[in-house]
């Protein structure tokens, strides 16, 4: 019996080998190529992919922070008129909610969390959806919200909401100039062509005036 099954298995594997050998002397090379290829054509698709992926991410980012920004606006409404001292952290929370869209979630899910006494998990909640290290501590102002007194807390949500509008001018701003720099790069490449061709034309004109005066 082992015989038999130590003859089937040199069978199976020289028949595998047999197939495995290429029919004429190109095929192993384009075996390769085929396998580089796809290969190049996987590596390009998941780059393509992580850049959109990045690209998203950093866009939701952006319009998380800019309804941030105007829910810290929110808040210092809310305190100019004096509801702070009678608002508790879960009607903050709701009203936020309310006023925001794509951190609505987000508010409602710390607003849980608080509920059920998980101060920890409702920061990483906020934490997480900006990963940045104001996202803590804004998220530690919402928690404590009903033991800060109304001047620290008015001075709180204004430094925040500065940072964020300061931030979100510094990002625009790059991004203008990178805008700019793609609109006029065009324009550099013209002028150096144009400047090569010139060098490369007197080069050659004196290359031939040289070769003139040797014949």
């Amino acid at each position: 019996m082992s015989v038999f099954v130590l003859g089937l298995g040199g069978v199976l594997f020289w028949t595998g080998w047999w197939l495995r050998i290429p029919a004429k002397p190109g095929r192993l090379a384009d075996v390769g190529h085929q396998a580089g290829s796809y290969v190049r054509k996987r590596f390009l698709k998941s780059r393509i992919r992580r850049l959109t992926e990045v690209a998203v991410h950093a866009q939701k980012k952006r319009m998380c922070e800019r309804e941030l920004t105007e829910c810290l606006s929110y808040i210092r409404h809310v305190i100019a008129m004096g509801r702070d001292c009678r608002m508790s952290r879960d009607l903050l929370l709701e009203e936020l909610a309310e006023v925001s869209d794509s951190l609505q979630g987000v508010f409602r899910d710390m607003a849980h969390r608080l509920r059920i006494s998980e101060a920890g998990l409702a920061e990483e909640v906020f934490y997480r959806t900006f990963e940045e290290d104001y996202a803590r501590d804004v998220a530690k102002l919402f928690i404590e919200w009903e033991h800060i007194a109304p001047t620290e807390l008015l001075s709180t949500v204004e430094a925040y909401r500065d940072l964020l509008r300061e931030k979100h001018k510094t990002a625009q701003k790059k991004r203008d100039e990178w805008v700019s720099d793609l609109v006029y790069f065009p324009v550099v490449a013209n002028a150096m062509i144009v400047l090569l061709n010139f060098i490369y034309i007197a080069y050659f004109i004196q290359q031939r005036e040289l070769l003139t005066g040797i014949y």
